[in-house]
């Protein structure tokens, strides 16, 4: 993997407020996950969690057989998969952060030090166009609350405003091995809830595809049809 010239990195850090700025949007990406959660789930379990860093090199051999991916330096377990997530945006950062003039936040619903951040206003004022992934399973019971709701649906309200949510897949949910096979994703992988509630906002109703042997969903598992509203967004698997 090349690397990304940047910045120091930093962590445990609080975010300095960025300076409104017309034209230049101050981008923010929001995890939906448990941080510590999905990376304490066990490795005799095949659902519901992620790979680990371990089980990504083998697979991907030898694209991570390099010093800065070896256990002298990165994390081996479920974690390390978590951090390639947070890596991978490096680029878009600063890309971003040229384009705007404001560095992207960064932000987990419960990041690896058991610090919780709903998205509240601490996330939006700071905010112009923002991102959530909702990469969180939904055995970690990751729900956005009302008060979330009416927040994200006030900022949605303020002009010069941007919202991209991004569910995840939802795989394996069905108990047919023969339909699972089909998905070419034997575990249960059903991800998660916060941006399927904060859907509630809009009103686009519930659409499925599938290709590639894989099935992507708008919504997250124990919504679709139920929740109907009005918004476009783009989905990219």
């Amino acid at each position: 993997m090349t690397q990304v010239k940047s910045r120091p990195r930093t962590y445990n850090q609080v975010q300095v407020p960025r300076k409104y700025t017309a034209g230049k949007p101050r981008v923010s990406i929001y995890w939906t996950w448990s941080y510590p959660w999905e990376a304490n789930r066990g490795l005799t379990e095949i659902d519901n969690r992620f790979s680990t860093m371990t089980e990504v090199r083998r697979v991907e051999w030898p694209n991570y057989e390099s010093i800065e991916f070896s256990e002298k330096m990165f994390l081996q377990g479920i974690a390390g998969t978590l951090e390639l997530f947070h890596l991978g945006l490096l680029r878009f950062q600063q890309c971003a952060g040229e384009i705007t003039g404001h560095p992207v936040a960064v932000y987990q619903r419960i990041d690896q030090a058991g610090q919780k951040l709903p998205l509240d206003d601490r996330v939006l004022e700071d905010t112009d166009t923002l991102m959530v992934f909702g990469l969180d399973h939904m055995v970690t019971e990751q729900e956005a609350a009302q008060e979330e709701i009416e927040a994200v649906r006030q900022f949605v309200n303020r002009e010069g405003t941007s919202l991209i949510l991004a569910p995840h897949h939802d795989v394996g949910v069905s108990s047919d091995l023969k339909e699972r096979a089909i998905e070419y994703r034997p575990p249960r992988r059903p991800f998660g809830s916060p941006p399927a509630t904060l859907r509630q906002i809009y009103a686009f109703p519930h659409e499925r595809t599938r290709s590639a042997g894989r099935e992507s969903i708008w919504s997250s598992p124990g919504y679709g049809e139920r929740n109907q509203s009005s918004a476009t967004f783009s989905h990219v698997e």
